[in-house]
């Protein structure tokens, strides 16, 4: 497809003029639930003019890369604004999330003009979790990184909805980067072992009663960075963010590094949406159903709710 971006000039967008970017991209409607909603979203790869190659460029001021994401979680989110705000709140405590800006969607399917029934609507433009310097700041793994240290990142992982890659730790996880497909390869296999074995160690050191690893005795705080799993958690219990900490729930490792939480991602079911009724109970953190999210007892969270727990003691006056 083709894809123009016409950008505010003195406060007001026309569809006529110069346009800010013109390029070639691929599109597809994305999503695992939400490509069953009548209105849909979409990943758009910018792409070279001569061939499929990715494209880098800026897109409404956001810094230059080849890969996005046209977000419209209306079915939930009739504000339109929680992946938004969610997002800006991470980065102003410091937790890279990705940057959004807010767009009207045109789109022609079979040439002819842009006409008013061309309208989408309103759309979210998210810069989509990639490693890059000005997303998620790793080190490139490269296929023949077979050996440590080289082999210990940077990786990209996620518990979500999908196929998963392999179990680790109790949970179901999905490779990001390096791309799921690449790490299937036999030359990859090294890594991945790594990368499992190095959640697993994460898993028996939290769940053992002294909160370290029964072999080798280290504690759990060897294996994550715990200041940033506490912000990822705070960010989605603040929210109220209902599928957050199980879906969608993105960490990363820096080569020789701790396992972090985030970017955060996905809160169309937060901040008291009244289209989720867990999501607009006032007073629980988890609803007496069982499709809720505990921000206490969730995924690897559970493990780490326990430390440091002290019954409290009535006072005697």
């Amino acid at each position: 497809a083709a894809l123009q971006v016409l950008q505010p000039n003195s406060g007001t967008s026309r569809i006529v003029g110069r346009a800010a970017l013109d390029a070639r991209i691929g599109i597809h409607v994305r999503g695992e639930t939400s490509r069953n909603f009548p209105k849909k979203q979409y990943a758009v790869e910018l792409r070279t003019d001569d061939d499929d190659g990715d494209s880098n460029q800026p897109m409404l001021g956001l810094p230059s890369h080849s890969d996005w994401v046209l977000s419209d979680p209306v079915v939930y989110d009739r504000a339109l604004i929680r992946n938004a705000l969610a997002f800006e709140i991470s980065n102003r405590i410091g937790r890279y999330a990705p940057r959004t800006r807010f767009a009207e969607v045109f789109m022609v399917d079979n040439d002819g003009d842009v006409r008013a029934e061309s309208f989408l609507g309103f759309f979210t433009l998210i810069e989509k979790i990639e490693r890059d310097p000005e997303r998620v700041k790793l080190s490139r793994l490269p296929e023949s990184a077979a050996s440590l240290p080289a082999m210990t990142g940077g990786f990209i992982v996620r518990n979500d909805k999908g196929a998963p890659d392999f179990a680790s730790a109790g949970r179901w996880v999905q490779v990001v980067y390096p791309e799921a497909g690449d790490m299937s390869l036999p030359a990859r296999k090294p890594q991945l072992d790594f990368i499992r074995a190095f959640i697993d160690g994460f898993g028996q050191a939290a769940s053992a009663g002294t909160f370290t690893h029964p072999s080798t005795g280290e504690h759990y705080s060897q294996f994550i960075d715990v200041d940033a799993w506490i912000d990822h958690n705070i960010i989605n219990a603040l929210t109220k963010n209902v599928d957050g900490l199980r879906f969608s729930a993105y960490f990363h490792k820096e080569r020789g590094g701790l396992l972090a939480a985030g970017p955060v991602w996905d809160f169309d079911r937060s901040l008291g949406t009244p289209y989720d009724r867990r999501a607009a109970e006032p007073e629980e953190w988890k609803l007496t159903w069982s499709d809720a999210t505990d921000y206490f007892n969730e995924g690897w969270w559970r493990f780490l709710f326990r430390e440091d727990i002290q019954p409290i003691t009535p006072d005697p006056r």
